[in-house]
């Protein structure tokens, strides 16, 4: 059994702490800088005051890690803009520049929100009695 000596231990632990505090620091960067205006000036008005369309209330965000505890409404939002949805026709569109520097900033956001995350691990069935002869052959 190797040892392990506490001073590689602390290590490992100061580089876990760092990387995601530095997660946490893109997506406030982002959710500062781009995405709360964007979504104050264009979004809020069907997605937070009066309204909650669509069950995304876009007010309850107050930051950048709050944002990183939600990457399937980041995931929406993504391509909601990206297909065009949102904002609706009756609304005054977004520019193109503003929606591609959105949608960045957005998939920033869900990179560090995902990063560390194993994918959904595949859970191996058990064979039939088919399939198992069929194995053994």
């Amino acid at each position: 059994m190797p040892v392990r000596s506490p001073l590689r231990i602390v290590a490992l632990l100061a580089a876990a702490f760092f990387l995601a505090a530095g997660d946490r620091l893109v997506a406030d960067d982002q959710f500062d800088k781009t995405l709360l205006p964007a979504f104050t000036q264009h979004c809020v008005k069907c997605h937070g005051k009066e309204k909650v369309k669509g069950k995304v209330n876009l007010l309850e965000i107050k930051s950048g890690a709050s944002l990183l505890k939600n990457p399937a409404l980041i995931r929406d939002v993504i391509e909601a803009l990206d297909a065009g949805d949102m904002p609706p026709e009756d609304e005054p569109p977004l520019n193109p520049e503003k929606r591609a520097e959105m949608i960045a900033s957005l998939k920033a956001v869900l990179r560090a929100a995902t990063a560390g995350h194993d994918a959904d691990r595949v859970q191996i069935s058990r064979l039939n009695r088919f399939q198992y002869n069929n194995a053994v052959r």
